[in-house]
């Protein structure tokens, strides 16, 4: 992870923006990939449970399927299609 992308993560102005956008392209219920350890290469296929939302005011986080509690949006990508298929 870079210096500029762990800047992001720390601004709330950029967290607002990441949970809007997540929430107009990814309804509840798209498949995503789910990476408990931020940096490692770990993942897991789940899906959203909730619209995403801000916790406090800088932390973005989503529900997802089979995790206790919210995650942060950093930890979630969009599943490819392949990937996705049941």
């Amino acid at each position: 992870m870079t210096d500029r992308q762990r800047q992001r993560m720390r601004s709330p102005a950029f967290n607002r923006r990441l949970v809007a956008r997540f929430n107009l392209l990814h309804p509840v219920g798209t498949p995503v990939l789910y990476r408990p350890v931020l940096e490692q290469d770990e993942t897991r296929l789940t899906r959203t449970r909730e619209p995403a939302w801000m916790l406090g005011d800088h932390n973005a986080v989503v529900m997802v399927e089979g995790v206790a509690g919210c995650v942060s949006l950093w930890h979630v990508e969009v599943a490819p299609a392949e990937e996705a298929r049941p």
